[in-house]
């Protein structure tokens, strides 16, 4: 891209949907979908993932190449849950935590900045 000054840019997104999550119970359980709620139609998991990338021009007669890299994980910092909880109580009562999520399963936002040498 000439009118980008030669940066180049690359990108991962991933996107998935909601998917039923089998709670363990016999009868009359609620219906339980992984993801939380979300707007119908969108994806409840979503990571992207970009890079950027400007080559430095060779200085002299220096074979020398210098690469220069920007990377930004999870660039929308969405964040994405896991570990549902599924169970009952020991009294066999529906757990009060029922279908809240206890962890994620990507990080928040992050930056990489990197260089290359080629010679």
């Amino acid at each position: 891209m000439p009118w980008a000054f030669g940066i180049q840019w690359s990108g991962l997104l991933t996107l998935g949907g909601k998917y039923t999550l089998d709670a363990g119970c016999q009868r009359f359980c609620p219906v339980f979908e992984r993801g939380g709620f979300t707007v119908p139609g969108t994806f409840p998991y979503q990571n992207l993932d970009m890079r950027f990338r400007k080559d430095l021009p060779t200085f002299g007669r220096s074979p020398a190449q210098i690469g220069l890299t920007f990377d930004i994980f999870n660039a929308l910092n969405h964040v994405n849950l896991t570990g549902y909880n599924t169970g009952l109580q020991a009294n066999g009562q529906p757990d009060p935590n029922f279908g809240k999520a206890s962890g994620v399963a990507t990080d928040a936002r992050r930056y990489q900045l990197g260089a290359e040498i080629n010679f």
